[in-house]
Parts: structure tokens; C-alpha cells; sequence
């Protein structure tokens, strides 16, 4: 599921590889994703939270969905059964996560790919409803099966290799936390996710892996004062008693609350 244009209008960065290349760039990581999406999700997973140094939230924050919406004590066994029961969402929340904590737009092939995977489903549903022959239900199935895993393998070379790259790039320049243009670009059920996910359950914020330099900017969760509307600066004072001004996040409301980062 690619981000929303009006997200994907805020990203500049490319990725390294675009999805129909995976294949040839990188054969047996191709083969590992079709093969075992599940264990290869689970590990991007744990390299992107141990790289941006958040806690596990539940789809990478991704859906608002009440408790799911908040950082989880740990990730066990909460990643395990997301990535085994629900692959799909987990490498789409993996794609997520890399696309806005490291500014990279949509691959070209995205929607188009994906569009194309929806109808071949919806061609194969309606198959399986009107057809009497078990055996042709039964090879249409088979095969979106494979088309469904050939497109999951991609992405997750895709994010591999993208990964890959930023664990060089942080060598040198440590990961620096998502970009407050981002954040504000983002709905606002996510935007509190996205604070939420900066604090650890107990109550600090989160550090990044050692390996991987300092640790993201912080955030805190700033009401929108009466009658302010959004675009409008406000100002807030952080724990640390320095003032900060941001501007209103689009679609909030008076009495609203958004993370604001500093």
C-alpha cells in the first residue's frame, strides 16, 4: 500500500533499487523473501527499531486502532505473531517505517504493481465463485499465490537493500529522527503515535542502538491552544525549560493535541 499522495508530496529521497530491478540486483534475497517472508519481515523489523531506536508498536503505528496504537511493553511475542499472522501488514509496515523516518518517496511501480496484484485477486475471487471445476479454482488460487509472494519478495529485497544503505549512511551521519515536515504531513491519530513511539514504556525516551550513533530528536504532545487555527506558530516549553515554537499541523482543531518535535 503506497503512502498517501499527500504524504508521498512531502518525500524527496528515492530508493536504491526500484522494485521491479530486486530480482536481478539481488537473486538469493529475492528467493529468501519468497520463501520465508515471515522471517525476513520479522528481521527488518528488529533492525529498524534497534537503528531509529523505538519501541514496538503494532504495525509500525500504521493503523489507528486503540491499544494497537501504543508502544507494547516488548516486542515478544507481539512481533512474532504479527509477522507469522499478518505478513502482509508487516512488511507494509516495515515499507512505512522506512519511507517516513528516512524521506523516501513512493517507488514508481508502486501503485501500478499493486493495482494490477488487487485486480488478478478480484479476477481470481470471482473465478472461484462462478467456476464448478475444483480443479480450476484450485489452479487460479495456486497462482495468485505465487504472484502475491513474487510481489512481497520484491518489496522485501527492496527495503534490504534500502536498509543496507542506511546502515552505511549512519556510519558516518547518525540517524537524526523523522523530519518535523514529515510528522506534520502525517494524520493526526499517527501523529500521536508517532509521539508515543519516542517514549520507551517506562517513561524515558528512546535511544538508538550505540552502533548507530545518537539517539532521534525528542517529541512531547502539545495542545493546540483557542483559537489557533492550522499553519499558526505555537509555542511550548520542554521538559528541559527551553522554549519552542512549531506551527499547527493541518486538520487539528482547538483542544486537539499533536507531537511536536524538538
Amino acid at each position: 500500500m503506497p503512502l498517501k499522495p499527500e504524504i508521498n508530496a512531502v518525500l524527496s529521497g528515492r530508493w536504491q533499487v526500484d522494485m521491479m530491478s530486486t530480482p536481478s540486483q539481488s537473486p538469493m534475497t529475492c528467493c529468501y523473501g519468497f520463501w520465508c517472508p515471515c522471517c525476513f519481515a520479522y528481521q527488518q523489523r528488529e533492525k529498524l527499531l534497534e537503528i531509529t531506536g523505538e519501541p514496538y508498536i503494532c504495525c509500525a503505528g500504521m493503523c489507528a486502532c486503540g491499544p494497537c496504537g501504543k508502544p507494547c511493553e516488548s516486542k515478544s511475542p507481539w512481533l512474532f505473531l504479527e509477522t507469522c499472522c499478518c505478513t502482509n501488514n508487516a512488511i507494509m509496515a516495515n515499507r512505512f517505517m522506512l519511507q517516513t523516518r528516512f524521506d523516501i518517496q513512493n517507488d514508481p511501480c508502486d501503485e501500478k504493481l499493486l493495482a494490477i496484484t488487487a485486480c488478478l485477486n478480484c479476477i481470481c475471487i470471482i473465478i472461484t465463485m462462478f467456476s464448478s471445476e475444483r480443479g480450476s479454482t484450485d489452479g487460479c488460487e495456486a497462482i495468485m499465490d505465487c504472484i502475491n509472494a513474487s510481489v512481497c519478495a520484491c518489496m522485501l529485497t527492496q527495503q534490504d537493500i534500502q536498509i543496507k544503505a542506511i546502515e552505511e549512511t549512519i556510519a558516518t551521519q547518525p540517524y537524526a529522527g523523522m523530519s518535523q515536515q514529515i510528522l506534520c504531513a502525517l494524520p493526526p491519530q499517527q501523529q500521536q503515535m508517532m509521539g508515543f513511539a519516542q517514549i520507551a514504556p517506562s517513561g524515558q525516551y528512546g535511544a538508538a542502538s550505540p552502533q548507530y550513533g545518537t539517539a532521534a530528536p525528542r517529541q512531547m504532545m502539545v495542545a493546540v491552544p483557542p483559537g489557533t487555527s492550522p499553519g499558526q506558530m505555537v509555542q511550548f516549553t520542554t521538559p528541559e525549560g527551553v522554549l519552542v515554537q512549531v506551527p499547527v499541523p493541518a486538520g487539528l482543531a482547538p483542544g486537539q493535541e499533536f507531537a511536536a518535535a524538538y
